[in-house]
């Protein structure tokens, strides 16, 4: 346990994210996260980042143009018995990310660590 705490006291002159991290862990929590709010962690993460800095894009099923210049791609992220399709907006000027969603039944949507 004392290992533990200077770990985290140590991190705090990393920054604060990595000693909020290692926070639980020295207070003998875990840190637990189910599948599908691990997938929507995910989408939002990649929210404002460049589409050729998102390393699925070889699900993509299609795209389409938005009368808003973005451009839409519509991604299939299905396994065996669980269906996924979700969407990301990009932006027709920079190419980043702007917003995403999921279309149908979502459930099935999620990623496993």
């Amino acid at each position: 346990m004392r290992a533990v705490i200077r770990t985290v006291l140590s991190a705090v002159g990393s920054g604060p994210p990595l000693a909020l991290l290692l926070l639980p862990l020295a207070a003998g929590c875990s840190l637990s996260i189910t599948p599908r709010e691990n997938f929507i962690d995910s989408r939002n993460t990649e929210l404002g980042s460049h589409l050729d800095q998102i390393s699925d894009l070889a699900r993509v099923v299609g795209s389409r143009p938005l009368p808003n210049g973005n451009r839409e791609y519509t991604y299939d992220w299905s396994s065996p018995g669980r269906p996924c399709v979700y969407v990301r907006e990009v932006d027709g000027r920079t190419g980043r990310v702007v917003a995403w969603r999921t279309e149908g039944d979502d459930r099935g949507c999620r990623y496993v660590l």
